[in-house]
């Protein structure tokens, strides 16, 4: 009679207090949203040694598409972009519209000395860059991309960013300053790289990313 007695007082302070069936459980570890690396830097290696032979917006963009080809093994340089797009060493101060230019890139396939044949795709992103892990991998595989800031094609040389993990393993990517190479400038120049920095500078002067795919064909 005693032991029910107790047994159903026992029942009762279970009944009672909230959650007291769960007092012996072992309390699960909680962790943080994600992990945060900061000031993480990627550059090409090496520094592209490019310059624009006539310092106009023509030229500058002929010299960044030379540094972006002869990173793929495609030694058509700017001189021949040139003559093809304007019929004469001109002095312009612009290549043209980007959908004028993607057409002119993607429409013919472009034989190479060696005999072998490319085509050329092309991704135009009007506007500040905002696809940053995309523009980072492109660094890291020494794929230089045509970046148009403050009035002329440049070639992103670099980036020093934040890079957040989550739990899930996703990933976001926050840039803090990029590395911009000025065709005009010789490579022994301090000026030829220049930075912009989140914060500081204007993201209005980016006029879009222009990254140049070569495959090539039979």
């Amino acid at each position: 009679m005693l032991r029910s007695v107790r047994l159903a007082l026992v029942l009762l302070l279970l009944v009672a207090v909230p959650g007291s069936a769960q007092i012996f459980h072992k309390k699960k570890k909680s962790y943080p949203p994600f992990a945060l690396h900061r000031n993480l830097v990627v550059d090409l290696q090496p520094l592209p040694q490019v310059v624009a032979k006539q310092k106009c917006g023509n030229w500058a963009w002929a010299a960044a598409l030379e540094t972006a080809l002869r990173a793929q093994g495609v030694a058509l340089d700017q001189t021949f972009w040139i003559l093809r797009l304007n019929n004469g060493e001109l002095c312009l101060d612009s290549a043209g519209t980007p959908e004028d230019l993607i057409r002119y890139l993607e429409r013919d396939p472009h034989f190479l000395d060696n005999g072998k044949k490319v085509q050329l795709h092309v991704l135009w992103v009007p506007g500040p860059p905002t696809a940053m892990d995309l523009l980072i991998r492109s660094v890291q595989l020494n794929r230089p991309i045509i970046v148009f800031w403050r009035g002329r094609a440049r070639v992103l040389s670099g980036v020093t960013y934040d890079e957040s993990v989550s739990t899930t393993g996703d990933r976001i990517f926050d840039a803090r300053e990029m590395r911009m190479i000025d065709l005009y400038a010789p490579p022994t120049d301090p000026t030829r790289v220049a930075t912009f920095v989140k914060g500081t500078d204007n993201l209005a002067e980016f006029t879009g990313t222009m990254q140049v795919q070569v495959v090539q064909v039979p």
